[in-house]
């Protein structure tokens, strides 16, 4: 498998198995296509191309360490094969295993440092292990190439949090919701750092639109009630309160707030 080759299989039961592995990719069937990829891999072990979409169809089913193994066979097969180091970055990331994803990426970048997509992935490795310097560098690079990258802007605004710089973030996430108002992550994370900032009003717009747009989100449901209680409106609390702790009847916090919130009520 070069890096724009077509497949090659050695029987065409094999080709059957990977062509149906990539019709159910494609129609975003994953469990059918990680079954379909599976077979393909069993019956050609060599077979770059198999395990390489079977790894990617078990990163869709969230079955990391499986896809993890499969990329694993596939860069043996093919070590120099960019391609595939990308992909097995990329599962390293949503295992928030950041350290692992950092070797990978570190090499791909300085085989090629002006690829944007191996710039952003680093500096999110990076931000996922918090070398949140490094990250403010890489993940600046990508933005003034592609100012509209929305990841990049997104772990930007993480790694200057973790470095202290609040204003900074805050600056990135209200950029985020330029390009998108109802950016749950943007909306959530503004109101708490304004409020963290003591801008507590301010707090009041961010969380009150993410609980709105997004009722099923029990962090911006118990924040939005936090914050009216410590402005002195516990009866407003109560309904945001109410929610968050039907959604999470475990949050020990959320619990607290609304008995804080009833006793004001009284």
């Amino acid at each position: 498998m070069s890096q724009e080759s077509q497949p090659v299989f050695h029987n065409k039961e094999t080709f059957d198995a990977y062509k149906r592995g990539k019709q159910a990719f494609d129609a975003k069937d994953y469990p059918t296509a990680t079954d379909h990829f599976r077979q393909a891999a069993t019956l050609d072990p060599n077979s770059t191309d198999a395990w390489y979409w079977l790894g990617n169809a078990l990163l869709q089913t969230r079955n990391f360490n499986e896809a993890q193994g499969a990329f694993d066979r596939a860069v043996t097969l093919e070590p120099d094969n960019r391609k595939l180091k990308f992909e097995m970055g990329r599962g390293y990331i949503l295992m928030e295993e950041g350290i692992r994803a950092n070797a990978i990426f570190s090499e791909l970048v300085a085989a090629d440092p002006a690829n944007i997509d191996y710039l952003r992935e680093y500096g999110v490795a990076l931000t996922m292990s918090r070398e949140s310097a490094d990250a403010i560098i890489y993940l600046r690079k990508v933005l003034a190439d592609m100012p509209h990258d929305t990841r990049a802007r997104d772990f930007l605004a993480m790694a200057l949090a973790e470095s202290g710089q609040r204003e900074e973030s805050l600056r990135e996430y209200k950029k985020l919701l330029e390009y998108d108002p109802d950016d749950l992550r943007a909306l959530r994370l503004l109101g708490m750092g304004t409020a963290a900032a003591g801008r507590k009003a301010e707090a009041l717009i961010y969380l009150g639109r993410a609980a709105q747009l997004h009722p099923e989100d029990q962090p911006s449901q118990k924040y939005l009630g936090r914050i009216l209680l410590e402005l002195g409106k516990p009866r407003e609390a109560l309904i945001p309160l109410r929610k968050a702790v039907e959604l999470d009847p475990a949050d020990i916090d959320a619990q607290s707030y609304l008995r804080e919130a009833e006793a004001g009520s009284r």
